[in-house]
């Protein structure tokens, strides 16, 4: 819906644009995100990063999860984790995700439309055994206006950081927070194998060292096994 209205000239850099309910919604891979009213955030926020190349647009993904992560964690009190590339998780479970769909023109983007979905006070996810909520962590219910507010926050002061071109910062503060980062785990691809994710390139893609090689996997290329 944002990025319709974005087509249309309707809405400026900053705009928010919040769902009580999200039952259609589009997640990474094709997954469909689906979200009880009233308990859960669902919303995109509009942002116009002409100063950034299309080379550089995971930034955008870098900025996102290291918004949520910041706001979360403090609100949780649970340090948070970004699975690449940018879905959040407690633990071994899923806390919300982003999709992010950019306008180009030229070499550099003319607009993006973030999608973010929280799990917030939800308590029971019927069909998703990995999904959890802000509420099963604490154990307390939280105030949606208030930690909508926590994030975007957040995305203000990481987005500044961007536009001041703090890319080494940024990319750094990333991969502390990377889920399963410069650990042996099990990956799928075209079959399984064993890797250690040791960082990702300059277009955003995973790296995992798998022996003595190092590889890069787009998104649809590699499954995290165990």
């Amino acid at each position: 819906m944002a990025a319709d209205i974005l087509r249309s000239n309707r809405l400026f850099e900053g705009t928010v644009i919040i769902t009580q309910e999200q039952t259609i919604g589009k997640g990474q891979r094709g997954n469909i995100w689906k979200s009880q009213p009233n308990l859960n955030l669902t919303f995109s926020v509009v942002l116009a990063p002409k100063f950034l190349q299309i080379k550089d647009q995971f930034f955008l993904n870098i900025i996102t999860s290291l918004a949520i992560t910041d706001a979360l964690s403090d609100l949780v009190k649970v340090a948070l984790k970004i699975k690449w590339p940018n879905d959040i998780y407690s633990s071994e479970k899923k806390l919300g995700g982003i999709l992010i769909e950019n306008s180009v023109k030229g070499n550099v983007l003319h607009s993006a439309v973030i999608g973010i979905g929280l799990n917030i006070n939800q308590k029971e996810f019927d069909g998703l055994p990995n999904a959890t909520s802000m509420s099963n962590i604490s154990n307390k219910g939280f105030d949606l206006e208030k930690v909508l507010n926590a994030v975007l926050r957040n995305i203000e002061r990481r987005y500044l950081q961007l536009k001041s071109g703090e890319f080494k910062q940024l990319r750094q503060a990333y991969l502390k927070k990377l889920y399963w980062y410069q650990e042996e785990h099990t990956f799928l691809s075209d079959s399984e194998f064993v890797g250690v994710i040791i960082g990702i390139d300059e277009y955003g893609k995973l790296l995992i060292e798998i022996g003595d090689e190092t590889k890069a996997f787009d998104l649809k290329e590699v499954k995290f096994v165990r």
